[in-house]
């Protein structure tokens, strides 16, 4: 039984210190610190927010300009809609983003 230990921790450690030694060679390494990274996504979620309101406003236009046309009048509700729900997406990505780089 002392013999099975032994050997599930030493093929533990090698498995490990593999993982270690590919993880060095496969995955890039950058020299950001979690602030510099936090400032770049909020700037980033922050465009996206921005063309999601951008979005909303011309949705609106439409939806007044196209007050007599039912084809217009649902592509400005559909567009109303996904501009909302991008605008949510890129909000709680950036609260989510906060609070794993804060931690």
């Amino acid at each position: 039984m002392e013999s099975i230990r032994r050997f599930a921790a030493a093929s533990t450690e090698t498995v490990q210190s593999d993982i270690n030694a590919l993880n060095d060679k496969v995955l890039p390494k950058n020299n950001l610190d979690n602030s510099q990274l936090q400032n770049v996504l909020a700037i980033v979620f922050g465009i996206a927010a921005a063309v999601s309101v951008l979005m909303i406003v011309i949705a609106g236009f439409r939806l007044i300009a196209g007050e007599g046309n039912p084809d217009e009048v649902s592509k400005a509700k559909s567009t109303i809609l996904y501009a909302i729900i991008g605008l949510f997406v890129s909000l709680s990505s950036e609260a989510i983003v906060a609070f794993v780089l804060t931690r």
